[in-house]
């Protein structure tokens, strides 16, 4: 009896080696990118520098392509040493030099239309101003010109937030260490509250661009226990974010037109 040759039911269309050569080659360069992100995003500046140079020795390739589309996006982490000289300028009241690094975005990326940024910054502004003041480091007049200054310049955003509406008096009080709406901002355990919150939204920061590295998801998101608990809260986080930000977006819109208004309302009354 013949025998018939088997054939497959379905055909399947095999890659040739070198397809497979350029797959391989293409994952490999992809996961350290991956490798490299995090390390940068982390701040580990040494490991970064070290597993860059050994790529390139070993002729291991860096995805190019992903490299460079990300770069603009891509924000800065705070360093640790950052950090630290910032807390060191605050205790010392070095204000100038202290505004300097928190003004940078490439520094310090804050995300300045947040609730968060806007009060610890006002805050900031009118620590410098009271201690300066307290420690006699700067004649009164000259503070309370300079917090002024600030409430013009910045200080619309939270100028009908009840819990700061009473700090625009600041500048028109002849002795505000004397006032009891006042005289806490000139003391000691205020400012060293100040100094943990303003650590802890440093390290926020700082936390929230280490869990924004590739890597850092893809583990907890295929991570089980904790780890898969952490990512979802991340990603609840970020979404309340986003959600707040387009909130406080259309409330600051609203606002300038009630000034807008407000203005003009102003004007006719004095005609």
């Amino acid at each position: 009896m013949e025998q018939r040759e088997r054939r497959p039911l379905v055909r399947r269309e095999e890659q040739s080696p070198d397809a497979q050569s350029n797959l391989r080659y293409g994952l490999i360069g992809t996961v350290n990118f991956y490798i490299k992100e995090y390390l940068e995003k982390s701040h580990f500046t040494q490991s970064q520098e070290t597993f860059v140079r050994e790529c390139n020795q070993l002729q291991v390739p860096i995805d190019e392509a992903i490299e460079d589309d990300s770069v603009d996006s891509q924000e800065e982490i705070v360093s640790e040493r950052t950090i630290e000289e910032l807390v060191d300028m605050f205790d010392n009241t070095y204000e100038d030099a202290f505004f300097t690094i928190w003004d940078d975005p490439g520094t310090v990326p804050h995300v300045h239309d947040t609730t968060s940024y806007l009060k610890i910054n006002f805050r900031l502004h009118i620590y410098f101003c009271c201690r300066k003041i307290a420690e006699s480091l700067s004649p009164a007049s000259d503070c309370l010109q300079t917090i002024r200054d600030f409430f013009d310049r910045e200080g619309t955003a939270l100028s009908n937030e009840q819990e700061f509406i009473h700090y625009f008096a600041l500048p028109f009080v002849t002795n505000p260490q004397d006032h009891p709406t006042f005289k806490g901002l000139f003391e000691y355990n205020n400012w060293m509250r100040l100094r943990n919150d303003l650590r802890t939204y440093l390290s926020d920061i700082r936390l929230s661009e280490q869990f924004s590295s590739k890597l850092m998801k893809l583990v907890l998101m295929n991570s089980i226990g904790p780890g898969k608990e952490i990512y979802q809260h991340f990603v609840m986080k970020e979404n309340d974010a986003m959600k707040l930000k387009k909130k406080y977006s259309v409330l600051v819109a609203n606002h300038q037109q009630l000034r807008k208004d407000y203005q003009k309302l102003i004007g006719k009354l004095r005609l």
